[in-house]
């Protein structure tokens, strides 16, 4: 019945939530990875490419098999997702009943029907979403197992625990201490049937049966050894770092995407090297770094180590990409019902530790040692996040596992009450509720991520041109935003994608006044100020941005181009000439810095940005021909013609290579070729008027 009530609840909060388009797999989003490196595996990349995974697979294949058997269909994959989530219900209600009867099989069930967090992750497209089935089906099959001692049932168990290792490595702690309590000699005899080491060699077959496949195709494509994923080592630095505060924080030089951490952890790690690495190399450098801080500052260390602790039980919901208070609170859903959390499962789960014993001794007499094996995985559990850094999603195994507990531990406080004891016996119970309630609803004042949220629905509005309801947003956001400035700048940067540059200025001078010294908003003001030709008024702008900026290739192209538009050509040019960040500039700054070289009458500098965007973009025919060009304004006609023929090789048909590589060749002397180039200029394109001038100038 609970898993029905279940699937009819979920149901509807994936009918309300479906559509919203802040949940939709796009730019750099978790979701955006995960669906993309899906639907390459459905078009037959099974293996997952040549390189160790990143993250851990399972929830890849999940996504390839679904997309493979609908189409492609993210509804299909939300729902199937649903589906696993009601069962998870079921299961947790199932273990409950072994373990503490009727009463804990329901409270257990409505638990963990009732935590919001859960449900919310479900529809979400991430790995997560299996978190909370593969957890609930690791705690049963292992009850079975504990509690029957069948070889199947063990070997089973250890699949289960396998199979959520390959979705979240850090499951493998538990997966090691339920094989060693497995063997424990201190109740094994009594309630598991094949003896000690024999009954624990069957969880691990069952472990190594899921994971060992993986472990195998990472050796084979990659030649490196890695159990599941490369991902830990970064994850584990992120946690443990000088800068660390137990929650996510990006990494200097590396995007904080899971996409940005795939593409750049790598080369970071290479740079500081100073050799190409492996991604198990990179992964092992982040480990030592951040091993290497907890030898040399173990105060720190510690001292951090125990705030993780206290934040894995704590009620706020640490968010990574979507918060789920947002959607609880400011979207009309069935969410806003599913009050239960940290807050209510955290003491309840003690009280199963400390007096679930008394329910598993009416419900399943002789199992009581083989109960406090199963609660070891409450610590067990919420060490194995807080080694790491702290979200919301990575703690979904846990409430499973504290439901069951909460569901037990009230059977046994009920089967307490009624052997009439004597009141003071209660005061135990008691202050173990009240001690770990007042811990789980500790004010941290932790960001959950809804001003965040809020901001990106702004965003979304100016995305979509709903540029009066943004602005109606941007006010009642702000009102409440801790740091308006962040809001401000974010909705400004999408007005001015949109070419609203007036409004933009509008919201990016009401940032600046909210943080006047922050250089990511004088330098957006810059900008601004640059397209709608208030060229002083950039100056002063980007003066307050600075020499060395974050972004110093954005400060100098647009002080560049404000100097060059008031004709100051000599201060232009210095601003070119001083420009040495190439390597690390974007492609598009690149190219407006190469433009204002050629204006300033640089064009060595010109070449100089031009080669850089030419290595990166090869491909690039407009690159390639401006190079060319610049080349040849530089004087070095000789390499201009080599990269202009290369050109019009690999582009016969582009009308203006035929005659910039005309021009060049008759620089050179080279008239016979030249007028040759320009013939084939002409007939592309018998009307071009500047490859008949130069006819007749060769003439």
């Amino acid at each position: 019945m609970l898993g029905g009530v279940a699937l009819l609840l979920k149901g509807l909060v994936l009918w309300s939530l479906a559509g919203h388009p802040l949940l939709e797999p796009r730019g750099q989003l978790d979701t955006a990875y995960y669906v993309e490196a899906a639907r390459q595996m459905a078009s037959g990349a099974w293996a997952g490419g040549d390189r160790t995974f990143f993250v851990s697979p399972l929830y890849l294949y999940f996504l390839a098999a679904v997309f493979t058997l609908t189409n492609g269909s993210l509804l299909m994959a939300r729902v199937l997702q649903v589906v696993l989530g009601a069962a998870a219900v079921a299961l947790v209600a199932a273990t409950a009943r072994r373990w503490g009867g009727p009463l804990a099989a329901w409270v257990a069930g409505a638990l963990c029907l009732l935590t919001g967090t859960i449900t919310f992750n479900e529809i979400l497209l991430v790995q997560g979403a299996l978190d909370p089935f593969l957890g609930a089906a690791g705690l049963y099959l292992l009850t079975r197992a504990w509690q029957a001692g069948h070889r199947s049932a063990l070997w089973a168990a250890g699949f289960a625990l396998g199979a959520h290792v390959l979705n979240r490595p850090n499951m493998l702690a538990w997966a090691g201490a339920a094989v060693a309590l497995t063997a424990w000699p201190v109740w094994r005899r009594k309630t598991i049937g094949p003896r000690g080491l024999s009954a624990a060699a069957l969880v691990v077959l069952g472990v190594a049966t899921a994971v060992a496949p993986v472990t195998l195709r990472n050796y084979v494509v990659a030649g490196e050894f890695a159990l599941v994923s490369s991902h830990g080592g970064l994850n584990f630095y992120i946690g443990n770092n000088p800068e660390a505060d137990g929650t996510y924080h990006a990494v200097e030089g590396i995007t904080p995407s899971i996409t940005g951490q795939d593409r750049d952890a790598r080369r970071v790690v290479s740079r500081a090297l100073g050799r190409e690495v492996t991604d198990a190399e990179v992964s092992r450098h982040f480990y030592v770094r951040a091993l290497a801080w907890w030898r040399d500052r173990p105060g720190d260390a510690l001292a951090l180590f125990g705030r993780k602790l206290a934040y894995v039980v704590n009620e706020a919901e640490l968010t990574l990409n979507n918060a789920f208070r947002y959607y609880q609170r400011e979207v009309r859903t069935p969410l806003a019902g599913l009050l239960v959390g940290p807050w209510l499962l955290v003491p309840l789960a003690g009280l199963g530790l400390v007096w679930g014993h008394h329910a598993v001794r009416q419900r399943a007499p002789g199992h009581e040692a083989a109960w406090w094996a199963l609660v070891a995985s409450i610590p067990i559990g919420i060490v194995s996040v807080a080694v790491f850094f702290v979200a919301g999603r990575y703690r979904l195994p846990l409430l499973v596992g504290w439901a069951v507990s909460g569901g037990v531990g009230v059977a046994g406080l009920a089967a307490r009450a009624s052997s009439g004891r004597h009141a003071v016996s209660w005061l135990a119970p008691v202050l173990v509720v009240v001690t770990l309630g007042a811990v789980a609803s500790w004010p941290w004042g932790l960001d959950e991520g809804v001003h965040a949220e809020r901001e990106t629905w702004a965003v979304h509005l100016v995305e979509q041109g709903h540029l009066d309801e943004a602005s109606a947003h941007v006010e009642k956001a702000a009102a409440a935003h801790p740091e308006p400035a962040r809001l401000y700048l974010r909705v400004g940067r999408a007005l001015q994608a949109r070419g609203e540059w007036a409004r933009a200025l509008g919201m990016l001078d009401r940032a600046a006044d909210a943080a006047p010294e922050q250089v990511a908003i004088a330098l957006a003001r810059g900008e601004t100020l640059v397209a709608l030709g208030r060229h002083e008024d950039a100056l002063e702008a980007l003066r307050v941005a600075g020499e060395s900026v974050v972004r110093p290739d954005a400060a100098a192209a647009l002080r560049a181009r404000a100097l060059l538009s008031l004709g100051r050509l000599d201060e232009a040019a210095l601003v070119v000439a001083r420009f040495t960040a190439v390597k690390d500039a974007t492609s598009p700054r690149l190219g407006e810095m190469a433009e204002a070289a050629i204006a300033a009458s640089r064009p060595a500098d010109a070449v100089r940005f031009l080669r850089e965007l030419a290595a990166r973009e090869p491909s690039n025919v407009d690159i390639v021909e401006r190079f060319g060009v610049a080349q040849s304004l530089a004087g070095d006609d000789g390499a201009a013609a080599g990269t202009l023929e290369a050109g019009v090789a690999r582009w016969p048909d582009r009308t203006s290579l035929h005659l910039n590589l005309a021009i060049v060749y008759a620089k050179q002397g080279r008239l016979d070729e030249a007028r040759t180039a320009a013939e084939r200029a002409l007939a592309l394109d018998p009307g071009y008027e500047r490859a008949r001038a130069l006819m007749r100038a060769i003439k």
